[in-house]
């Protein structure tokens, strides 16, 4: 990119963060209806008055009207419309944390987190560029690509509707990343973990921490285990069996509530399978989901494979775990059943390890057009979505991500053939 465009893009995402960061204090409507508000907000709220077994509807409820949580929501938050549903699916832990954002105003609140959101995002490229390139890297340059993300549409949604995917997500990615490089795999296991609290992005983690395992390196896919585990025993610690389960109640509920198109707004669910699901008809849901999942379990194991076969080539790791990371992350809208279309922040880390990590400049410039196209095509649905819901249609935009996956494997092989350090036979006298 050249320093023209980077800083063209940098004012522009700089522009958008102000705007976004504006519209807190000038259009408190528009912040109730934030998922920070509604999910986070409010479940922060419950934690924090002893109310945590309110947090999640009774095990028998077939929908979230009636649930405890929806009525709470809407006599916390006063702009809150009255049609609009609100809901928590997240673990209970994670309503701790934000239980002293609830001290605060909403609108203030949802500030406050999108300022978090936004050191974490400056803190994601400073870990990926620093792995990378080895060295640590001035503040002007890690500003400039931070705000260069922002006109990645994806990550202005994030940072707008207050979403974790930055603080749990990309940023535990980034720094699991550099551990992995600079030889700490227990810690990277340990911080990859955390990403099992935002599902959508554990893929990611799952593939940098058991990649290596062919190489009998089984640290860090350990330390991720135990991590996994030590979060769960903490939910269930702090909480009790009885909100943990009624959690994991929840997940199945959600899942069968966002198998009904009218349940909510489709043109968000940018996941295959869910994509495929919400096409159906209701009453071939049940019948057809798990042939739906298998077949995104195998697109899923199918770019684990292609990554295992890469870690067995004689190449610098960082080429190795940055080819994972841009594997998973094409691999996860294809593969998960409930990922949204504020998830494609997940590109961001792997794409920026991508860019910086040295390739042959064939295999470079074809890394780099894949990006391009994956940026200009999510970036045109997000806006088609915002200004003309009605031509956003998710599985033109996942047949596109198809593609590239489809392509971006055959790119990884050709690295793996080409670009790999041959091995010499000695000589016999």
């Amino acid at each position: 990119m050249s320093s023209t465009v980077k800083a063209v893009t940098a004012f522009l995402g700089l522009a958008a963060c102000t705007i976004v960061l504006c519209t807190d204090c000038y259009l408190p409507n528009g912040a109730a209806v934030s998922d920070f508000v509604s999910s986070f907000y409010a479940s922060g709220h419950l934690v924090a008055t002893g109310r945590a077994s309110d947090l999640y509807p009774a095990a028998n409820a077939e929908n979230f009207d009636k649930a405890p949580y929806n009525q709470v929501a809407h006599e916390l938050i006063r702009d809150l419309p009255k049609n609009r549903i609100a809901a928590y699916l997240d673990p209970p832990l994670i309503a701790l944390f934000f239980a002293p954002f609830s001290l605060l105003p909403p609108a203030w609140a949802l500030l406050t987190f999108q300022l978090i959101s936004l050191a974490c995002l400056a803190l994601t490229t400073e870990n990926v560029l620093a792995a990378v390139l080895k060295k640590e890297m001035g503040r002007a340059d890690v500003l400039n690509w931070t705000f260069s993300s922002i006109c990645f549409l994806p990550i202005l949604f994030t940072l707008w509707v207050g979403q974790i995917g930055i603080l749990l997500g990309t940023l535990p990615l980034s720094l699991g990343f550099r551990y992995l490089l600079t030889k700490k795999p227990i810690r990277a296991g340990l911080v990859l973990s955390l990403c099992i609290l935002k599902p959508q992005f554990s893929l990611l983690a799952l593939f940098l921490a058991a990649s290596p395992i062919v190489e009998r390196k089984n640290k860090c896919l350990i330390a991720m285990g135990f991590g996994v585990f030590g979060l769960l025993l903490l939910n269930l610690i702090i909480f009790g069996p009885n909100v943990l389960g009624a959690w994991f109640n929840c997940l199945e509920l959600s899942a069968q509530i966002f198998s009904v198109a009218p349940a909510f707004n489709i043109q968000i669910a940018t996941s295959l399978p869910q994509a495929v699901i919400l096409i159906l008809p209701k009453d071939f849901v049940a019948i057809c989901r798990p042939s739906i999942y298998i077949v995104g379990a195998f697109i899923g194991l199918l770019g684990f494979v292609t990554s295992l076969r890469l870690m067995q080539a004689k190449i610098k790791d960082e080429n190795k775990f940055a080819a994972a990371l841009i594997l998973a992350a094409f691999a996860t809208p294809l593969t998960m059943p409930q990922f949204f279309l504020y998830d494609f922040s997940c590109l961001y880390p792997a794409a920026l390890a991508v860019t910086f990590t040295k390739w042959h400049p064939e295999r470079r410039w074809y890394f780099q057009s894949l990006l391009r196209l994956a940026w200009f095509a999510i970036n045109i649905y997000t806006l088609t979505l915002f200004f003309h819901r009605e031509f956003a249609e998710p599985l033109v935009l996942l047949a596109f991500m198809l593609a590239f996956f489809r392509r971006l494997l055959m790119i990884i092989e050709e690295v793996r053939e080409k670009d790999a350090i041959k091995s010499v036979p000695m000589a016999t006298y």
